[in-house]
């Protein structure tokens, strides 16, 4: 009832900026996905919506901008049963600002994340693991630094955290239902790497940092000492020129993950190819862009070590078929 409240609230204050100077951009995209569990043929599925945008706070505070993004999964086992559902969202506030000649960003906000009833055998990575049946939001508050080395662009973000999680649940503590304090310390670089007449090949590399102390274990059995999740990607993608708005993006993806205190880390690869379409309309009230595609997990390649298992654990991960379509809205 209450992430209904807060959906409503949402939709009904971005009604509102819509035909206003407010919105400054806005997308929705639903997906539905297929797939393999491990190596057999025990088939999986998962229907996916997201909800995203910005809008300007300018009234408020110069330059003020309020960032939200609202993800839902729903999932059917393989006997075609309800497998359970989750809900991410992320509300944040952002405002530029000088240090000297330097730009900077400052960001707060709260993440919120719930997951009923979840198999965790539909999801890659070793995070969902750790969150069947429980919920648990962080509010945070940091900067991100632009930096430049060796002509690539990217940004450094400190961030001070406070969490609080409850039942079979954590974001990025080693154990589940504590609450406590943290740091981020994020740094992420992307752009292109070189671009022609046979298509473009850009790279994007985040190397994740999180801190935390468990202050209550809440009768848990989690030892309360620190911890750090290490959550590591590199995406390296090659896109195809456009012709009539169809393309082909082939993309490599890969995810390494580590939590430090105890024996759990888990590295996956992805080889994805995508067939795309994408067209943009000028409307009265912005740039209109249309976006269906279609991808494959060709490699699914999850190496992981669980910790009541205490080995390592090989197998060929999910692979699977997604189909979806984004609309978005741009009046920047």
């Amino acid at each position: 009832m209450k992430k209904l409240i807060v959906l409503t609230a949402l939709i009904t204050a971005i009604s509102s900026f819509i035909y206003g100077d407010n919105l400054e951009n806005i997308k929705f995209k639903t997906e539905y996905g297929i797939g393999h569990i491990h190596d057999s043929k025990q088939e999986y599925s998962q229907f996916a919506n997201e909800l995203g945008g910005r809008i300007s706070l300018d009234d408020l505070s110069k330059e003020l901008k309020f960032n939200f993004d609202v993800t839902r999964r729903d999932f059917l086992d393989v006997n075609k049963d309800y497998g359970g559902y989750t809900w991410d969202l992320d509300f944040n506030l952002m405002k530029p600002f000088k240090i000297g000649n330097k730009d900077l960003e400052f960001v707060a906000g709260v993440k919120y994340g719930d997951s009923v009833n979840l198999s965790v055998v539909y999801l890659d990575g070793l995070i969902p693991l750790k969150q069947s049946d429980g919920h648990g939001y962080e509010f945070y508050m940091g900067t991100a630094i632009p930096v430049s080395i060796f002509g690539q662009h990217g940004a450094i973000t400190p961030r001070i955290v406070y969490y609080n999680e409850d039942g079979l649940y954590t974001r990025d503590y080693k154990n589940r239902s504590t609450e406590g304090w943290g740091g981020d310390f994020d740094i992420a670089f992307g752009g292109p790497i070189v671009a022609g007449k046979y298509g473009e090949i850009t790279y994007g590399l985040m190397l994740n940092n999180h801190w935390r102390d468990a202050t209550d274990t809440k009768g848990s059995l989690s030892d309360g000492k620190n911890s750090v999740y290490l959550n590591y990607i590199g995406i390296l993608t090659y896109s195809t020129p456009r012709y009539y708005g169809f393309g082909f993006d082939l993309n490599v993806f890969n995810q390494w993950e580590k939590f430090t205190g105890d024996e759990e880390r888990n590295n996956g690869f992805y080889v994805s190819p995508k067939l795309l379409y994408t067209h943009t309309f000028d409307t009265k009230i912005g740039k209109f862009t249309v976006n269906p595609y279609v991808s494959y997990n060709v490699v699914d390649e999850q190496d992981r070590q669980i910790k009541y298992k205490n080995k390592f654990l090989d197998y060929d991960g999910n692979k699977e078929l997604t189909g979806g379509i984004q609309f978005s809205l741009n009046r920047e």
